[in-house]
C-alpha cells in the first residue's frame, strides 16, 4: 500500500481553516461577498469536467494579473537564462520542473496510471482524491489554456471558475514564473491522455463549503512573482525560488501550517504533519541545520540518507524519491545556500533531565534489548551502514514522532544504509515512549523526552507510511514494484529468479539470496544497490505473503530478513 504521507499532510493541515472560513463565508458573518459568482473570461460552462470542480463551490473572483516576469533558467541550470525556443527544450525543461514541483507525488496512485489522479487523501473529516492531470480533455487537463493554468497554479482556482483545496501548494507556486508554468503545461500535455475520472471526494458539511477559501487566500496567500533580489548571489536567488516556490518546504516545515505561506507561520521552523515531525530547516545551530556541513546536506536532500544525518523518514522520503533526488546538483546546492540565509530562533531550548543520565536511566534496559547491537551502546552506529543516533537530526526534532514511527514501520535501504526492521511489532507501547525518550536524552542529544504511551498507541493506527508499512506486515497489499529494469528481469523466467524466490525457506535463505542477487547483477548492471535492495524486497512481498508455509505473524520477520540478506550480500560482494 502507499503510504499517503506528504500530499495528505497538505490537506490536513489547511482544510481546518478554510472550512471554518467557508462555514463563517456561508453563514454571513465574514466575506459573504466572496459567495456571489464572478464571470471569468472564455471560462467553459460550469458544469464542465475540470481537475478540482469536484464539488457545488463558490466561483471566485477574477485574480488580478501579474505583472511581466524575467524569463527563468533551463532545466539544470543554476542562474537564470533565456527560455530555450525549441519545443523539445521546453518539454525537457517541463519535465524537470514538474519533478522539482514533485507533482507526481499527489496526482499518481498505487497501481494507477501517472498523473491520473484519483490517490486518496484519508481525512478525520472524510477522503479527498487528487484529480487527473494528464492531457485528457473530459477528466484531465486538456482544455487549459496557459492562462488557465496560469489561474490555477497561482491562485488555486480551475477553469470553470471555483477554487480548490490548499492541498494544492499553490500559495507558494504563486511565485513562479509564467514561462515556467508554460513549460510544465507543456510537458504534461505531452504525456499520454488518460481517459479516467476521478471517485468523488466523501467529506461531510461543512467542509464541503469553499467560499472560506478565499478569505483563507487574502490571508495568508503572497501576492507577485518572484524577482531576483540584486543584494543576493545568483544561487541564493536560485534556491529561493526553489525552496519557496517549487519545492514548498515550508508547507510541510513551518511551524504553523494553518497558517499558509505567511510571515506568521514560522517559517522553515519545524513542526508536526500527519503523525511525523517536520525539523527546523534555518540555519540555526541547534535544532536547525546549522550544525552540518554542505556536503552532508546535500547527501541527505539526494540519497536521502547521510552518516552524521540519518535517513529520511515518511513524508521526507517520498519527497526524495519522487523530487529531490531528480534535480541537478547545483539546484540542490543552491536551496542550501538559501537555507543558510534563514536565521531564526530554535525550535526548543535544549536541557538534559537527570534521570535520563544515570546508568539505570528509563528506556536504557528497552535500548540494550533492542537497539544496542546495531547502533551501538555509544549510539554512533557503523559508518555507512547503520546510523547513528548519537546526534541524528531526526532523533533531535522537537517531536518524537519520527523515532516513534521508525520503530513501528522500519525503514527500507537509503543510500549506502542498509534495513531497519519493524521492531515495534514486538514491542509494548510503554517500551517505544520508553526508548525513544531514551535515545532522545542519552548521548549528546538534549531534545524533550516527552514520547508517551498514548501517542505511541495513535501513531500505531495512524502514522502515514509507518502504521501501514511494507516491512511491518500491517499494509492492506503489497506496494507496486516501480523499477522498470528490474521487472524485465524478473519476468523472464530462464533466469529461474521468482522460482528461487518462491521456494525460500529459512534454512535456503542465504544461499538463494546469494544465488539472486548474482543473477539480478548480471542482467541489470546498472541497477543501484540500494534499488536491488529495495526492489528485491517488493518483489519478495507477495510471495511471502502467498506462501501458506510462512506463519501469518512471522511474514513481516521472513521479508526483513529477506531485505537484510539482500543488503549484505550486495555489501559483501563490494556492489556498496
Amino acid at each position: 500500500m502507499r503510504a499517503m504521507t506528504r500530499p495528505q499532510a497538505r490537506f490536513g493541515a489547511l482544510l481546518r481553516t478554510t472550512a471554518l472560513a467557508g462555514l463563517l463565508a456561508a453563514t454571513g458573518q465574514i466575506g459573504s461577498g466572496l459567495a456571489q459568482t464572478t464571470p471569468q473570461p472564455g471560462s467553459p460552462p460550469a458544469g464542465d469536467q475540470a481537475p478540482g470542480a469536484d464539488a457545488p463551490a463558490a466561483a471566485a473572483p477574477a485574480p488580478a494579473p501579474d505583472a511581466p516576469a524575467p524569463m527563468s533558467a533551463p532545466a539544470m541550470a543554476a542562474t537564470p537564462v533565456s527560455v530555450p525556443k525549441s519545443t523539445d527544450d521546453i518539454l525537457v525543461r517541463g519535465k524537470y520542473l514538474t519533478d522539482m514541483a514533485d507533482c507526481a507525488s499527489c496526482h499518481s496512485r498505487e497501481g494507477g496510471a501517472r498523473f491520473a489522479g484519483g490517490r486518496a487523501m484519508g481525512m478525520p473529516f472524510g477522503t479527498l482524491y487528487t484529480p487527473n492531470i494528464t492531457s485528457d480533455p473530459e477528466y484531465g487537463i486538456g482544455k487549459y489554456t496557459d492562462a488557465d493554468f496560469e489561474r490555477l497554479f497561482k491562485h488555486g482556482v480551475n477553469r470553470v471558475g471555483k477554487y480548490v483545496y490548499p492541498g494544492m501548494p499553490y500559495p507558494w507556486y504563486a511565485s513562479i514564473r509564467d514561462d515556467d508554468i508554460h513549460a510544465i503545461r507543456a510537458y504534461l500535455m505531452s504525456q499520454p491522455a488518460v481517459h479516467e475520472k476521478r471517485p468523488d471526494n466523501e467529506i461531510f458539511f461543512p467542509f464541503t463549503l469553499r467560499p472560506g477559501i478565499g478569505v483563507w487566500n487574502a490571508a495568508f496567500v503572497p501576492s507577485g512573482t518572484f524577482k531576483d533580489d540584486p543584494a543576493k548571489s545568483a544561487q541564493v536567488n536560485r534556491g529561493e525560488y526553489i525552496v519557496n516556490g517549487f519545492a514548498h518546504c515550508s508547507e510541510c516545515h513551518n511551524g504553523r501550517t494553518l497558517l499558509g505561506k505567511s510571515d506568521v507561520a514560522l517559517p522553515l521552523q519545524g513542526g508536526v504533519i500527519t503523525h511525523w515531525a517536520t525539523p527546523n530547516i534555518t540555519n540555526d545551530a541547534h535544532t536547525g541545520i546549522g550544525r552540518y556541513t554542505d556536503e552532508q546536506l546535500f547527501n541527505y536532500l539526494k540519497t536521502g540518507a547521510d552518516d552524521h544525518m540519518g535517513t529520511a523518514v515518511g513524508p521526507m522520503m517520498e519527497t526524495v524519491s519522487v523530487s529531490l533526488s531528480k534535480l541537478a546538483d547545483d539546484d540542490i546546492r543552491a536551496m542550501i545556500a538559501y537555507l543558510r540565509t534563514q536565521d531564526r530562533p530554535a525550535s526548543y531550548s535544549p536541557y538534559k533531565r537527570t534521570a535520563y543520565q544515570a546508568a539505570n536511566a528509563p528506556g536504557a534496559n528497552v535500548y540494550y534489548s533492542f537497539c544496542s547491537s546495531c547502533h551501538g551502546v555509544n549510539g554512533k552506529g557503523v559508518t555507512g551502514v547503520i546510523p547513528a543516533l548519537d546526534g541524528n537530526g531526526m532523533v533531535r526534532a522537537s517531536g518524537p514522532h519520527n523515532v516513534i514511527n521508525t520503530i513501528i514501520g522500519g525503514v527500507q535501504a537509503a543510500g549506502t544504509f542498509g534495513v531497519m526492521p519493524a521492531l515495534g511489532n514486538g514491542m509494548t507501547d510503554q517500551q517505544i515512549a520508553d526508548v525513544t525518550n531514551y535515545v532522545r536524552q542519552a548521548w549528546s542529544n538534549d531534545a524533550p523526552p516527552n514520547a508517551t504511551p498514548f501517542l505511541v498507541s495513535v501513531n500505531r493506527i495512524y502514522a502515514d507510511g509507518a502504521a501501514e508499512s511494507l516491512l511491518n506486515g500491517k499494509r492492506a497489499s503489497c506496494p507496486k514494484l516501480e523499477l522498470p529494469a528490474l521487472q524485465t528481469v524478473l519476468d523472464d523466467s530462464s533466469n529461474g529468479i521468482v522460482q528461487t524466490m518462491k521456494a525460500i525457506t529459512v534454512p535456503t535463505l542465504l544461499q538463494s539470496v546469494n544465488s539472486i542477487v548474482a543473477k539480478v547483477k548480471q542482467a541489470a548492471p546498472d541497477l543501484k544497490p540500494v534499488d536491488i535492495t529495495n526492489g528485491l524486497t517488493v518483489a519478495y512481498c507477495p510471495i511471502v505473503e502467498a506462501d501458506a508455509s510462512v506463519p501469518a505473524a512471522s511474514k513481516s520477520t521472513q521479508l526483513a530478513n529477506f531485505s537484510t540478506r539482500v543488503y549484505t550480500q550486495l555489501r559483501t560482494d563490494g556492489s556498496y
